[in-house]
Order: C-alpha cells, then sequence, then structure tokens
C-alpha cells in the first residue's frame, strides 16, 4: 500500500514537473493590430472607400435635409401669416413631421450600411492579418499572442516578461510578402 501510495505522489510530482517545465518553455508574442492595420496600403484603399461611401450618402442626406429645412421655414411663415387653414396647417404638421421621421431614419440606416461596409472592406485583410499572426507564430514557436489592444483601438493591460516576442513588424512583414506573392500570381 506504501508502495501504490509512492507511486502515485512520484506520478504526480513528475507531471507537475512535466507541466513546469513545459510553461517554463512556452514563448509568447505580443502584437498591436492597429499598428499593423495601419502599415498596409489595403488599409489606406479601404479608408479611402470609405470615404467615397460617406461622401456619396451624406450628399443625399444633405440634400434632403436642406429640403426639409426650407420646407419647415416656408410653412413657419405662413403660419406667422395666417395664409394655412386649421386643416390645411395640420397636414403640412403632419409631412413635416414624417419627412423628420424619414430624415432620422435614413440617418440610422446610413450608420448601419457605413458599419456594414466597413466590415465588408476590412475582413478580408483581417482574415489575412489572423492568418500572418499564424504563421509568425509558428515560425518563432510561440504558444500565445496577446493583441496589445482591443479592436476598437483601447490599449490592453498586459504584463510581458522578457521572454515575451512583438511580432507586430513581423506580422506586417508577412502580410506584405504574401500580398506580393499573390500579386506575382495574378500578373503571370
Amino acid at each position: 500500500m506504501i508502495n501504490n501510495v509512492m507511486k502515485t505522489f512520484l506520478l504526480s510530482l513528475l507531471l507537475v514537473m512535466a507541466s513546469l517545465t513545459a510553461y517554463a518553455q512556452s514563448s509568447i508574442g505580443i502584437m498591436n493590430p492597429q499598428e499593423v492595420l495601419a502599415e498596409l496600403p489595403e488599409t489606406q484603399a479601404v479608408e479611402q472607400q470609405l470615404q467615397q461611401f460617406v461622401a456619396e450618402r451624406q450628399a443625399d442626406f444633405e440634400t434632403r435635409y436642406t429640403t426639409w429645412v426650407q420646407d419647415v421655414t416656408t410653412f413657419q411663415e405662413s403660419v406667422a401669416e395666417g395664409v394655412l387653414t386649421p386643416q390645411a396647417q395640420e397636414q403640412e404638421e403632419q409631412r413635416l413631421t414624417q419627412l423628420q421621421v424619414e430624415l432620422e431614419s435614413l440617418e440610422q440606416q446610413f450608420q448601419a450600411d457605413l458599419q456594414n461596409r466597413r466590415a465588408q472592406l476590412l475582413n478580408p485583410i483581417l482574415e489575412r492579418m489572423n492568418l500572418a499572426m499564424e504563421q509568425v507564430a509558428q515560425d518563432q514557436n510561440l504558444s500565445l499572442v496577446i493583441n496589445k489592444a482591443t479592436a476598437a483601438g483601447d490599449p490592453i493591460i498586459y504584463f510581458a516578461s522578457n521572454n515575451a516576442i512583438d511580432i507586430t513588424e513581423a506580422v506586417v512583414a508577412q502580410m506584405n510578402s504574401s500580398n506580393e506573392t499573390s500579386n506575382e500570381g495574378q500578373n503571370e
């Protein structure tokens, strides 16, 4: 019985030592995804497309808004002059209120469309960044990669010892080299 207890104890001790050794040998990489995105030419192209998207939608919205403001001003002048019947005044108020609701709805839809468009344009880049990060982590035998910032760009508080490796530049280089390789394949 003592022999079984001793074997169990030694086996447990061996497992603990093995896991501590594995943990001590694991290395951690850190990466700043915002910095990676900032260094990629594709991100600049996405930003230009989004600016164009905003400009197109904003022009339409401003035209509708200006028309609504003019209609409201004309209505207020007509009310002040007393040229509208109570029924016509009520109908015009309802029409202007409906236009205001439509403008608010249009603005909300624009914000949703902008978010969807941003995601549509950025997702392929983010997928490539993830693949590049995985490749760099594999090449450098990293067991864990931690982002330096959230998706919104807010910093993450973390501790990195000396064996933590910043792989941000390596990920940018990997993405640029994979992009050049895919461009060469398309040109042939």
